[in-house]
């Protein structure tokens, strides 16, 4: 199910579009549908990625089911976004090691994936810069990965990835349980082991968001309204 709501209208309670017939029907996308990303190319095109390994290529003028892009690994789809040429689309799969890039245009086909570790429920974003050139993620792990697109056999490449800005933000957490936030955890061996009474483990919580400046020479682009002017129209 896809749900639009108009901004325009405070209050509205949106309309409705089912992504297949009925439950039981083979038809159309099925499944939790996860995340969406709207093409920037402004063709009225966006997708959508679902929980069944799938992602929905549609219509924003009418919510239609114009493609069905499968292949992924078995695992559901955690997040889209589109390339600003709008060429290409990029996918994460949960508990998956790889960010798959798309060709829409032509094939439909998977061009390559970019490795990352990401072995985990949680979900591991990723973005891409204005320019469209770096693709920056994140993985279990806890490092930034940026590849540059423009070579893809490239292992990395300095991160800059605030609009105008050499910015990165990066967000990390941990799901614990509360014995582990509350303190350590202590383990009891029987009496006939004297190598060792007990192990306390302690548990490092990171949940944080960072913002990393970047080091390196950039062009900075100013865009100043003149207000003299402003004023007299």
């Amino acid at each position: 199910m896809i749900k639009t709501y108009y901004t325009n209208r405070p209050g509205s309670d949106g309309e409705e579009y089912p992504t297949t017939p009925t439950r039981k029907s083979k038809e159309g996308q099925k499944g939790v549908i996860s995340c969406l990303a709207f093409n920037p190319d402004r063709s009225g095109l966006y997708a959508a990625g679902s929980y069944s390994q799938s992602i929905g290529l549609y219509d924003e003028s009418n919510n239609e089911l114009l493609f069905l892009l499968c292949g992924t690994q078995n695992e559901p789809i955690g997040g889209v976004q589109f390339s600003p040429s709008g060429h290409y689309l990029f996918s994460t799969s949960r508990r998956n090691n790889s960010i798959c890039c798309w060709d829409i245009r032509n094939s439909g086909e998977i061009l390559y994936r970019l490795q990352r570790r990401g072995d985990t429920n949680q979900k591991l974003s990723f973005d891409i810069d204005y320019s469209g050139r770096f693709l920056i993620t994140g993985d279990q792990e806890g490092n930034i990965i940026a590849y540059d697109l423009a070579d893809i056999d490239d292992d990395g490449v300095p991160p800059t990835f605030h609009p105008y800005s050499p910015l990165i933000a990066s967000c990390s957490g941990q799901r614990k349980f509360d014995f582990l936030m509350n303190g350590n955890i202590k383990i009891n061996f029987t009496e006939n082991n004297d190598k060792l009474d007990s192990l306390e483990t302690g548990v490092v919580e990171d949940n944080s968001l960072k913002i990393w400046k970047v080091e390196g020479n950039f062009e900075w682009h100013l865009y100043e309204q003149d207000l003299s002017q402003s004023s007299q129209l």
